[in-house]
């Protein structure tokens, strides 16, 4: 009985994600997704890979792999850059009965307002696909009269098909940094950034079946910092981020603690910096999140796990998401946090 109200419950999910995108607890590590003026903004050349499993208590659980690439442009005018992007997402649930592709090219604008601050702007399009493998459904038109019937012809689920459109987003996002890149010293970090992101703003189609039903407008706001503790290997990063979308909402609060956990060698090179983080984070009647992360030279991992503590924690156990992420940043994170000029 459990397990039945359990699945039905995830049903009610699915039903529901129709009209919600993809999420991801490590969002930093897919940047271009929470927000296109996030282009060339952080690194001069950034890629990340990313992995989320989801719903493991059950037997087909859902899974999330995305991807993304941005590089920043430079000009002649030092108070000024752009960045261009670009980032992709496969999203299945359950036995791949709703799949979505979500492919996005950005570009972005950036301004300094000072030696330690700027602001950019940023605009998204591509192409985003749903859909709705009806093959594992059972309908009503296969009733024979006594029993199901696998081999009537299925005409509910033939109604459906394939969603492909056009999809646009626009965001904004504050920056203030003491050096040009994100630096990952010992005791000089200090970082703050702001943004503010509409996806779908066109509001694509989203029925599987011709009606006039759209996809709803997604806003999004997130705050992320980092405050290194002085004279210490230690830095602290509390970090914020709640999305809007129909009438669903995202909440996510927390914080992680960075340590700095070797220096390069000045002279041989045999010796690469590195640096340990552990945090602990908070999804608003859904999961706590736990994640730690390794970065050594251009590379990090990173590691987090959802437990589950929603209604549905009777029937999960705790049990909610996994997620991997690898990132390659250049230049080299731990070189040398040289303020602006």
């Amino acid at each position: 009985m459990k397990r039945f109200i359990f699945c039905i419950g995830v049903l009610v999910h699915s039903v529901i994600s129709l009209a919600q995108d993809a999420h991801f607890t490590q969002y930093d590590k897919m940047p271009l997704f929470l927000n296109p003026a996030l282009s060339g903004l952080n690194f001069k050349t950034q890629g990340n890979l990313i992995y989320r499993n989801q719903w493991t208590s059950v037997d087909a659980p859902f899974n999330s792999l995305g991807a993304s690439f941005d590089q920043r442009i430079e000009t002649r005018n030092r108070n000024s850059f752009f960045g261009l992007g670009l980032y992709v997402i496969s999203d299945n649930a359950g036995n791949r009965t709703l799949s979505s592709l979500d492919l996005k090219l950005s570009g972005s604008g950036h301004i300094k307002l000072n030696d330690m601050s700027t602001i950019g702007l940023g605009i998204q399009a591509g192409l985003l696909q749903r859909t709705l493998n009806s093959g594992g459904f059972q309908w009503g038109s296969q009733y024979d009269g006594n029993d199901f019937n696998a081999t009537m012809i299925n005409l509910e689920g033939s109604a459906f098909n394939d969603l492909k459109a056009i999809d646009a987003s626009a965001g904004i996002v504050y920056a203030y940094n003491i050096s040009d890149f994100l630096r990952v010293t010992g005791n000089n970090d200090n970082q703050f950034s702001v943004g503010l992101n509409a996806s779908h703003l066109n509001r694509p189609k989203n029925s599987f079946i011709g009606s006039s039903e759209r996809l709803p407008i997604k806003y999004s706001l997130f705050v992320n910092s980092l405050i290194a503790i002085s004279n210490s290997n230690v830095a602290f990063g509390p970090t914020a981020l709640v999305q809007m979308q129909g009438n669903a909402r995202e909440v996510l609060v927390g914080a992680r603690v960075r340590y700095l956990l070797q220096q390069a060698s000045k002279f041989t090179g045999f010796r690469s910096a590195s640096a340990a983080s552990i945090g602990f984070y908070y999804r608003h009647k859904d999961a706590l999140m736990a994640m730690v992360q390794y970065e050594i030279a251009n590379y990090s991992i990173g590691l987090t796990y959802d437990f589950n503590v929603s209604t549905l924690n009777p029937y999960t156990n705790l049990r909610g998401g996994f997620e991997i992420s690898f990132r390659y940043a250049a230049p080299n994170p731990f070189g040398s946090s040289k303020a602006r000029i």
